[in-house]
């Protein structure tokens, strides 16, 4: 089950001014059934920033928009040609940090940063996302299966957001 909503954007341009460190995707099951399945991939999925709550008001307000404790909140640039075929998040990192044994506490919410480009595409729990603008956000719990792909000309900016509700 997934949710839909807005938020009014407040970050203006400052997403493409970050420094993108390229990651590789951390779940290598997922990489070997991707790769089983016929898969083409990049060494890495895209660019990765992780947004500190004491560095600028526009990060800070991240933190805020959605009820949850633990907030992290990470901006992401996929390059076009580049995809991450169907999977489940595994939240390695955030369990480990946070201290959190159940999955289902755990929820993610991506803030489209920009309108909606041709090519873009996510999907969530079978549930295809295209045609949003700048301050649409989608959020899923735990092992909600989903992907993300830019087949398109343009990079495609998100904010992800995890946290943990009771």
């Amino acid at each position: 089950m997934i949710e839909t909503g807005h938020v009014e954007p407040w970050w203006n341009q400052q997403h493409l001014y970050l420094n993108y460190v390229d990651t590789q995707f951390n779940n290598k099951d997922d990489l070997i059934r991707w790769g089983k399945d016929g898969f083409l991939l990049h060494d890495h999925v895209g660019g990765v920033y992780i947004l500190q709550r004491e560095n600028t008001i526009w990060e800070d307000l991240f933190f805020t928009k959605f009820n949850g404790k633990n907030v992290g909140v990470t901006a992401f640039k996929m390059r076009p040609g580049f995809f991450i075929p169907g999977h489940c998040d595994s939240y390695s990192f955030y369990k480990m940090k946070n201290n959190i044994t159940n999955l289902s506490q755990i929820k993610r919410a991506v803030i489209f940063l920009e309108d909606w480009k041709s090519g873009h595409f996510l999907e969530v729990d079978n549930t295809p996302i295209v045609d949003w603008k700048a301050g649409d956000y989608v959020i899923w719990q735990g092992d909600t299966h989903h992907l993300a792909a830019n087949l398109g000309s343009e990079d495609r900016y998100t904010a992800q957001i995890t946290f943990t509700y009771d």
